[in-house]
């Protein structure tokens, strides 16, 4: 369910990350902010003076990370202030920047053709170092050590990253029909995405520590898919596309689970952490997502017993009011799509509740998922003004605003 949008970007956003409660975007305009997700994306901070866009953003233990063209920033998280400036001359501009998943202070970072392994507590000796034939798009870390790494239409894997060279990596078979474009782990699996429109799953046998492509759709967005993230629980993965359109898979069957139209640009970048996903975009928006597991499908006895107890509370009510403050938000279109007409009938545990309430109880009821239906013409109900109403943090249990704009 879409929750709320970070606004205050002068230009695209460009990447993204995720830490607790602070968020880090890159834009466009050479900054980076810092957000409290935890106050509705209050800003915290802004890093400027970067040579120019924004590529890669991280925060692992006490640093930020921020790269621009061929240079590396490493900064105080508690001060904000840059405690390091490292320009890779000759190496082309970085890639892709990962942190360690068992190490805050190492961090994996790829330039065109060069990927090496740094502790930010001494970037002068890299730990690991390694060359490639051909130009990287994205690195990600994985479990018991490896490293997968998008280069041109293929993906790599080596084994034991710090005891790798450039032969004995696997190279996946078969590979992309155009550039790797992002990488992510969801479980035990890792998953692929690409300018040829296809995401494939890829799975590693534990004995042999090999890998083969488990599934895969060659047509999972309508566009280049931009950016992947694995949710909690390793059962789904959620894929955003150049054209702003947001879809999430079962990762067991690469099957689609809904899907919905969340930006105006393209995504850039998404970021998870629980089960709350941020999508950035270059529509200098970031916009926050709680994602709500499926329930399981009811029985028909449950379904019969439903409707009962409906007809019950109706003959109660008596005039029926609420029914007629549920239709009355729906459009022709709404009203003549059999689900929402299904929905609508939906009994209610309160007899009165406000619009903005009804509204949303009747969405998150009609998809049980992430929803992204609401991003386009529902948004008022989901996403209500300061002082309309307000979104409800589940976590604390009390209302918040839904809406947040501060130029930084």
């Amino acid at each position: 369910m879409h929750t709320h949008t970070i606004f205050g970007h002068e230009d695209e956003v460009i990447s993204a990350d995720i830490a607790g409660n602070v968020l880090l975007t890159g834009c466009k305009d050479r900054c980076v902010r810092v957000w409290d997700v935890n106050h509705d994306g209050a800003p915290i901070s802004r890093l400027p003076d970067h040579e120019n866009k924004v590529t890669k953003v991280a925060h692992a233990g006490s640093c930020f990370y921020s790269t621009s063209r061929n240079v590396l920033r490493i900064w105080d998280s508690a001060t904000s202030s840059c405690i390091e400036k490292i320009a890779f001359k000759g190496d082309g501009d970085i890639r892709d920047l990962v942190p360690s998943p068992t190490d805050a202070h190492v961090f994996y970072l790829a330039t065109d053709q060069k990927i090496r392994l740094l502790d930010a507590r001494n970037t002068k000796e890299p730990l690991k170092e390694i060359t490639m034939k051909s130009k990287i798009s994205c690195i990600r870390p994985l479990d018991f050590g490896m490293l997968a790494m998008g280069s041109m239409n293929n993906v790599n894997i080596f084994p034991t990253f710090s005891e790798a060279d450039t032969a004995s990596s696997q190279s996946l078979s078969p590979p992309h029909y155009n550039t790797v474009t992002c990488l992510t782990q969801c479980g035990p699996h890792l998953v692929s995405g690409s300018k040829d429109f296809s995401i494939k799953r890829w799975d590693c046998d534990p004995s042999t520590l090999q890998w083969q492509q488990g599934a895969g759709l060659k047509k999972a967005h309508d566009a280049h898919v931009t950016s992947l993230v694995g949710l909690r629980g390793g059962t789904a993965v959620i894929g955003g596309s150049a054209k702003g359109v947001l879809r999430i898979w079962d990762i067991a069957t690469c099957s689609l689970k809904t899907e919905g139209l969340a930006h105006e640009g393209s995504i850039t970048a998404l970021v998870c952490e629980n089960d709350t996903v941020y999508s950035a975009s270059t529509d200098k928006t970031v916009k926050i997502w709680r994602y709500q597991p499926q329930l399981p499908a009811k029985s028909k006895a449950e379904e019969d017993l439903q409707v009962e107890q409906y007809g019950n509370e109706q003959d109660s009510m008596g005039s029926g009011e609420d029914n007629e403050l549920v239709t009355s938000f729906m459009d022709d279109e709404d009203a003549a799509n059999p689900l929402n007409q299904t929905i609508t009938m939906a009994p209610s545990s309160a007899s009165k509740m406000s619009a903005v309430e009804t509204e949303d109880r009747r969405l998150t009821y009609a998809l049980g998922n992430l929803n992204l239906d609401s991003v386009n013409r529902r948004e008022t109900f989901c996403v209500p003004p300061r002082g309309a109403g307000g979104w409800v943090d589940d976590d604390a249990g009390s209302q918040g605003s839904g809406e947040t704009s501060t130029t930084m």
